[in-house]
């Protein structure tokens, strides 16, 4: 259970930094 909770925060902490960085180059771009 708790290695789940684990693995779920690193993805979504990953995705997050993942997007972020490449999220605000593409928003910019678009608008």
């Amino acid at each position: 259970m708790r290695l789940g909770l684990c693995v779920v925060a690193l993805v979504l902490s990953w995705m997050h930094l993942a997007a972020g960085s490449r999220g605000i180059k593409g928003k910019r771009q678009r608008r």
